[in-house]
Order: C-alpha cells, then structure tokens, then sequence
C-alpha cells in the first residue's frame, strides 16, 4: 500500500526525536509533536483486542487524499500497574523496533510500518500498519487441522522458510522479537507471511537503553518461551550480566518450537522447565544421547525408536529437517545452533530450491497455495 506524504507517516524526523527520548525518559515535548489519530483517521470497526492493545480497523477521514485507503491501527493499552514512564517506554520502543524493520515499503517479511499516533479521546499511543485481510498463521493452521485439509509435500517448510528468513531479516537489522508463534505472523494479499506484533522486541543496537533485569528477560509466551528465560525469572529484579546473554538464540528457540508446531499441529510441552514432565525427559534424553553433537542420519535414526519423546519427534524424525529443529531446541543456549548454520543445512538448501521453483512456475510472485487455503471456507 503506497501512501502520500502525509503527517503520520514514514516521518523520520519524528522517529529520531522518540529515540533520543530514552536517554532521558522524557517524551513529553515530542509526543505534543505526534499527529492525533482523530485529526486523520475514522475507526471503521475493533478487530481485536488482547493483552498488548486494541486492534482497530481504520479510514482516512473525508476531505484527505486516499479516503478509500484501509489502515490497522493497534492502541496500545496502558496497564494499571504500569507508571506512565514505562507505558511510553514500552509503546515506544515497540513502535521504533516496528519502524527499524518495518518501516521500507519494499521488505515482505514485517507488517509494513507507518507511524506513531496518539489516540484523541483516549490519550493512549497507538501503531499504524498495513491492513492484512488474510489473517494470521495461527488460523489458518487451526483451519487446516479442523478441516482436514490436504497440503503439499513442502508447505510446511516453506512455511518455516519464510519465517526464517524474516526472523533472519530482524537480526541483522539488530532486533531480537522474543515472542515469535503462528498468532504473530500475518498473511499479506501474495501470501507472504509477514512478522508483526513486536512488543517484547529488543534492539540490540541501543542495549544501553533497557533496564535489563530478570523480570524483563523472562517475558514471552510460556510455550514458545526458552529455558534459560524461565531462569531468568528467578533473578527477579535483579540486573543481569548482558554479557551472559545470548539474545538471538531466544529467538532461535521459538523457532523450533514453531516448526514443531507446524508439523503437528500440537506443541512439544507447555513449558521448558523441569515441573513439565515432557520437557524434563526431553532434556534428560538430549543430554543421555548426545544430541547436541549427533549428525542428521544419527539424529534421526535414535529419535525414531526412541519411545521416551513424545510422539511428535518420532513423527518429524521421518524427515531431514529433524536435525535442525532438534539443534534449534538445545536447552544450552550456549551451544543452541544459529541462524547462519541453519541457512546452509541441506534441509533449508533444499526447501529455498523448491520455493523459487514454485515461484519461477506461477511467474506471479504469489504463494499460490497459501491462498487457496486462506480462500476455503468453514465453520469456526
């Protein structure tokens, strides 16, 4: 969606006043400077609402250029036990993580980025993306699951590629997102699957800027979330040595959580701590077979008998991705594989030959699949 030179949007100048913020926690001036949401926009209808914010659907108010146009702004809530310093240091930076990545009109991997409002009525900030009608990764996998559908051969890794590569994307930009699941990823009108909701992100360029205790490095969704998180939270609010911390394989870790869900349509355990009966004998197993050090065809060939797993991992030891989930789930994080060693495995070799085969066929520069499946009605 290609928008006119507009107060709210692509407003670089704005953007660099709301960083230089977090040096004094004081965004008072700059925020008088935020355009009001009610001065150029309508609210079509709430699309959802959550614990991070409200999703509206909105239209630019009559009398301005591109009336027609469809916008989704989140209004980010204000907890009650948030002081307003840290409700604007949160909106903020979810904001800013947003724009880093977002913001260029030519990526496909993040919700694309306009700008920064503040809600008239309410007073409270609010983020303006790119309306994506196909919903979200989360539903359509719900949908595929409930309806029994057929999918090809390679969906589901290319599935796992194109997220990969965005996640690929934020790290090299230098944003880690921390809270990567299939509700998190939207499906645009050429199905590609775009990153969004960034609100336990962490840009690793302006580390300085967060105060990093154990509360703030234990936050994400508990099944998705990482180990050494849930250790983490035992720090409390107690500062953390960043030196210890490697911020990338928290994403890592999602990531296989991910894949394993898209293979199964289920998710491995509810938590990856020694209370969740599963993760411990999936731990206790990792470390009693070597798994960390194991090539693929040993992998494979151990977790396929091995009737301690819970069956999912049987069921993705058929196949040679197997290897690279088991890595992306090593409990040391230390030694949790990286993105660039997953990039040149045979698995995601393999799987971006058949993504541009695919693509180089319908010469239209949609997932055709994808779209199929988002088309197919049913009963929720």
């Amino acid at each position: 969606m290609t928008s006119m030179a507009q107060p709210w949007s692509d407003n670089d100048s704005l953007d660099d006043q709301l960083r230089d913020g977090f040096r004094t926690r004081d965004w008072g001036p700059v925020l008088k400077e935020v355009p009001r949401l009610g001065d150029h926009f309508k609210t079509d209808k709430v699309l959802d609402e959550g614990s991070g914010g409200t999703i509206l659907k909105v239209k630019q108010a009559q009398g301005l250029r591109n009336y027609s146009l469809t916008y989704v702004v989140k209004r980010l809530i204000h907890a009650e036990e948030k002081s307003m310093e840290t409700y604007r240091f949160d909106s903020i930076n979810e904001y800013l993580a947003l724009r880093k990545v977002g913001g260029d009109a030519k990526q496909s991997r993040v919700a694309r980025t306009y700008g920064l409002l503040v809600d008239t009525d309410t007073q409270l900030l609010c983020i303006l993306l790119d309306l994506y009608q196909n919903g979200d990764l989360l539903s359509l996998l719900a949908k595929i699951r409930r309806m029994k559908l057929k999918v090809s051969e390679s969906f589901i890794d290319i599935a796992f590629l194109k997220v990969f590569s965005a996640v690929r994307y934020l790290h090299s930009k230098g944003i880690v997102h921390r809270d990567l699941k299939p509700e998190n990823i939207l499906i645009d009108s050429k199905g590609s699957l775009r990153v969004t909701d960034f609100g336990y992100a962490i840009d690793l360029d302006r580390l300085g800027d967060y105060d990093i205790d154990g509360e703030f490095l234990s936050s994400g969704t508990t099944s998705f979330k990482a180990p050494e998180l849930f250790a983490y939270k035992e720090f409390g609010e107690k500062r953390v040595d960043l030196e210890a911390v490697n911020f990338t394989a928290i994403d890592v870790w999602s990531l296989g959580i991910f894949y394993y869900q898209l293979k199964t349509l289920s998710k491995p355990w509810m938590q990856a701590t020694k209370e969740d009966a599963t993760y411990r004998e999936f731990c206790a197993r990792y470390k009693e077979m070597g798994l960390e050090s194991m090539d693929g065809y040993s992998i494979r060939k151990i977790i396929s008998r091995d009737k301690h797993l819970d069956d999912g991992f049987r069921q993705i030891a058929k196949d040679e991705s197997v290897e690279g989930m088991v890595k992306m789930l090593n409990p040391n994080s230390r030694h949790r594989v990286t993105l660039q060693k997953l990039f040149v495995t045979d698995w995601l070799i393999q799987t971006r030959l058949e993504w541009e085969k695919k693509m180089k066929a319908n010469g239209k520069g949609v997932d055709e699949e994808t779209l199929r499946l988002v088309e197919i009605k049913g009963a929720v």
